[in-house]
């Protein structure tokens, strides 16, 4: 297993977590650590017996010698049944595929079509939300790559002041080509408090670069925030 990263800290580590037929799955104490080595490359060797189904992801953590510190699961997650020798490259590390979810570079990372802008009055998370104004706008992410054959779990916050009869619209597409791969409509549920939202889908045989699109349905003055799509 290899993973590309150049965000860790120094002292800091990986490790392979999973489920594989040991005691103690998705602990650090029953996985493998991987060894930093040259350009930001992590590596590490899993031996399983033949025909051995395993269910892998990658654990870093801020700190060197325990699981303490800042600790972040990657967003891809890999399943097979080993039949021969092979290895998974988990690319760039992320925890999060939206670039931005957060809106704390404001709207960094996010194409504005209408009145859309970062707020920083209410948001669930410091220090900014996005605020669209009308059912004529909306904002679309910068695109990312969706892994192949994973089961992905999209979520986020949705906030009105004024009216809980809201909606707003969340669209999950394939950039690449036309298509969506996951589409909800999420009613504001409480006026003045922050409402959530989650969505668990399959992602396909291949790769495909993707957006997240977010509008309102009805309504005026919707927000979003903490925008996230990981591997549950």
């Amino acid at each position: 297993v290899t993973v590309t990263d150049n965000t860790v800290a120094e002292g800091g580590a990986m490790w392979i977590m999973g489920d594989w037929g040991q005691s103690g799955p998705w602990t650090r104490t029953s996985g493998v650590k991987m060894t930093k080595g040259e350009n930001g490359v992590y590596t590490g060797v899993l031996a399983l017996p033949k025909d051995s189904k395993f269910d892998i992801k990658i654990l870093k953590s801020t700190v060197s010698t325990t699981s303490g510190g800042n600790n972040v699961w990657s967003a891809v997650r890999y399943s097979s049944v080993l039949n021969a020798s092979a290895s998974h490259d988990f690319g760039e590390f992320t925890d999060n595929l939206i670039p931005n979810g957060d809106f704390d570079e404001g709207l960094a990372k996010w194409t504005v079509n209408g009145n859309c802008r970062a707020n920083n009055t209410f948001f669930q998370t410091t220090p900014n939300s996005l605020l669209i104004s009308d059912s004529s706008s909306y904002v679309t992410s910068d695109s990312f790559v969706l892994p192949a054959n994973q089961v992905m779990r999209l979520t986020g916050y949705i906030y009105s002041a004024r009216d809980s009869t809201s909606t707003g619209d969340v669209v999950l597409e394939v950039v690449d080509s036309d298509g969506v791969i996951s589409q909800f409509t999420q009613k504001v549920n409480d006026v003045a408090k922050w409402t959530q939202f989650s969505k668990t889908f399959t992602t396909g045989d291949t790769a495909r670069n993707a957006a997240v699109t977010l509008r309102v349905i009805t309504g005026t003055g919707i927000r979003f925030d903490t925008l996230s799509l990981v591997s549950p």
